[in-house]
């Protein structure tokens, strides 16, 4: 009797991992054909939204979850970078540690705005060995970019070390200095 239960088991076990996709080594929850269909068109049309509808159309990736994963993934490569900043914002959201590795790679994009996004979703899922590319967007000339990164730092850290992202350049660069001090006690190291 016992043989079957480890039989049932072990079937039970395959069944499951056949309704998985993988990706570089790592398996997902598989999406039906017609979730499919709409999380590809999703990211697809992400590069054409604006406002309302992107923030609604990543909210419905986010919530899909762990079967969206490997076409996120995917899109860390789109040659659009709002596409590859929108992918690595929900993967972060959706807090899947096993894409962990995908993401640092990413932390090389050549865009400022993905590399932030990026460092900001590794430190959301707790990777915190990425939160140096947010304090070096701090120092962006776009306010924009700056704001997001103080954001991000203050929500994880609870402190801003009196950085605005709209202040005068030498408080900004008095705030940094405290950042990358803060880094240094708390992590013993330099800025990346």
């Amino acid at each position: 009797m016992r043989i079957t239960h480890l039989f049932l088991a072990a079937l039970a076990l395959s069944s499951l991992i056949s309704g998985c996709a993988s990706t570089g080594g790592e398996r997902y929850l598989e999406a039906s054909p017609a979730l499919q269909k709409e999380i590809d068109e999703r990211i697809a049309n992400i590069q054409f939204l604006r406002g309302k509808e992107l923030y609604q159309s990543l909210g419905r990736l986010n919530w899909i979850g762990e079967p969206a994963i490997p076409s996120l993934l995917d899109a860390l490569g789109h040659d659009d970078a709002k596409t590859r900043g929108a992918a690595a914002f929900v993967l972060g959201e959706i807090r899947d540690g096993r894409v962990v590795p995908r993401l640092r790679k990413s932390l090389r994009d050549p865009s400022a705005e993905v590399r932030y996004e990026v460092a900001a979703s590794l430190v959301t899922i707790g990777d915190w060995d990425a939160m140096p590319v947010l304090i070096e967007g701090l120092d962006d000339p776009l306010a924009i970019n700056r704001r997001r990164c103080i954001q991000v730092l203050k929500a994880k850290v609870g402190e801003d070390f009196g950085f605005a992202f709209d202040g005068p350049l030498p408080e900004r660069k008095e705030a940094i200095q405290k950042w990358s001090d803060w880094w240094k006690a708390s992590r013993g190291g330099d800025l990346l």
